[in-house]
Formats: C-alpha cells, structure tokens, sequence
C-alpha cells in the first residue's frame, strides 16, 4: 500500500519508524541558497518542464529521468511516493495540494518543505512544485549571527555522504578555520563592528566552497568546514586557498576598513573508520600548528 500522501512526510534514514526514503542525491545535492524559495513545474506524467534558479540548483545533482533527458518527479521524490502523489493529484483528483518534508545537507542541513499543487487549464494539468527551508527547524540548527549552520549540522552532512559499491563513506575533507588576531578588531571598533565582520566573512566563505560542501560556525572566530569527495590534503587546497582568498579581502563598513587573515587547518578521512571527533581534532591541531609557522 502506498503511504498516506497527506500525513506521512518522506524522511531520512535518521528520522526513525519511517521506511521510505528520498533518492540519494537529495542528501548531497545543492539546495537553496540564503533561505530563497525554488519553484520547479511539472506534467501529468512527471516530467520536469521548468524551474527557477533555486530549483535549477536543486536538480543540478539529480540523476536524469529517462524522458528526454530531464528530471522527473520520481528523482526528487523517490518512486513510490511520486508514483502515489501524481496518482492522487491527476488520476484520482482527489486532492489539490500535497506536501512532504525531507533533510536536505547541503549547507544548512535543516529540514526542507516540498509543497505541490495541481494547475488546471488549456495547457492541461499541470504540477508546480515549491521548495522551502523548513521554519520548525531553521531556528535550532543556524547560528543566529552568522545564519550559517551551526556544529549540530555536521551529524546530518555525514549521514547525507554517498557511499561506494561496498557500502563506505566516500572521503571528505574537514577544514579548521581560525580568524587570526580577530580580538583586535572587537578591541578598537567595538563588538558590533566585530559581528559585521563575522557574518560578511560567513557570507564570502559560504560562496567560496563547491556546491554540496558545508561551513559551519563551530564557535566564536573558529569555524569547521566539511569538503565532500577530498581524498588527500592537496585536493583540499583549490578550496583553502579561495577561503583564504576572499578572507584577505578588506571589508568596508561606517567609514572603516578592516584586513584579516585565517590560519585554516586540514584533515582528511583517508585512514580506516576515523570519528568526526577525531577528525575535527587533527584539523584543529594542524591549524594551530600552522598558526605557530605564522611569522611575528
């Protein structure tokens, strides 16, 4: 029996009791950039005819449905819950508008509303599709200065990883990000010129990283970045070397300027079953091991 598309949400494996699942790529695919709102459309059989550009990022990763090459609903759904939905919306018409929820990890790591709704008209029936941050979640998993995740998204990235044929984690990339000598620009212009630097940096880092990894606010200046599909340290470095880039660059505010650096630390999950704990760890230490290199 199909689930009961108007009360039982899709969700992710770490949602417990539920058995259905959305495809992989909804785990690490992007999503929506700054909490925007993705619109995508639909036709009676499923097949994406347009999105908008939120919506364009969310299908970026999808896997291609077999119809002209372009993503049907059972990519962003799953087979049996977009097989149930289409049946209710223009077989059956017995409902108007249905809605599921799913996790998404791509950086906010929070839960994300899929609303459909089905449109009569000349053009035939049609589905338009909208996609949204979920407001019940977004407040518990966002560090409310910055608006980046805050440290409890890292359990869902993980989760979100795809693995290989024999069931492992791909390697990823944990970067330590410490802001060097950020103590002084709170000292000479105050602690809210300090939070304006944060969330400018927090802005131009979140810019700087491909899409599917994730920048976390892991504490006041230091911050934890998770780079998917790295497999060695120098694969790291394209990536390092932009986030130190636009870090470097001066940030203008009520009449001031303020230059910072940051010293970013590296550690790779290429050794065995290695913890995020001990991951976070080596990155850390590699930082201020780089940090004690810095010249005075």
């Amino acid at each position: 029996m199909p689930p009961d598309p108007l009360t039982k949400p899709a969700t992710c494996p770490e949602s417990a009791g539920e058995s259905l699942q959305p495809p992989a790529f909804l785990s690490g695919s992007p999503t929506f950039v700054s909490h925007l709102e993705g619109v995508a459309l639909f036709d009676a059989d499923g097949l994406n005819l347009a999105v908008d550009a939120n919506a364009g990022r969310w299908f970026a990763d999808a896997p291609l449905g077999e119809r002209e090459g372009r993503p049907t609903l059972a990519d962003l759904l799953g087979d049996e819950l977009a097989a149930a939905w289409l049946a209710e919306l223009f077989e059956l018409r017995s409902v108007e508008f249905l809605t599921a929820t799913f996790r998404c990890t791509r950086e906010n790591a929070s839960l994300v509303e899929v609303n459909i709704r089905r449109l009569d008209g000349l053009a035939g029936p049609l589905a338009i599709a909208t996609f949204r941050p979920s407001a019940s979640e977004s407040l518990h998993s966002r560090d409310p200065l910055t608006g980046l995740p805050d440290r409890r998204a890292i359990g869902p990235w993980l989760s979100g990883l795809p693995q290989d044929g024999l069931g492992a984690r791909r390697p990823f990339a944990v970067l330590f990000l410490d802001l060097n000598d950020f103590k002084d620009v709170n000292d000479a212009h105050g602690h809210a010129a300090g939070d304006a630097v944060l969330t400018e940096l927090a802005n131009r880092w979140s810019n700087a990283v491909r899409d599917g990894d994730l920048v976390t606010r892991y504490g006041g200046d230091e911050f934890v970045i998770l780079l998917r599909n790295v497999a060695d340290v120098d694969a790291a470095q394209p990536v390092v070397e932009r986030l130190r880039v636009v870090t470097l660059e001066p940030i203008a505010m009520d009449g001031i300027e303020v230059s910072l650096s940051a010293t970013i630390g590296v550690a790779v999950s290429d050794e065995g079953d290695v913890s995020i704990e001990n991951l976070i760890a080596a990155a850390d230490e590699d930082m201020y091991a780089r940090k004690r290199r810095r010249p005075k």
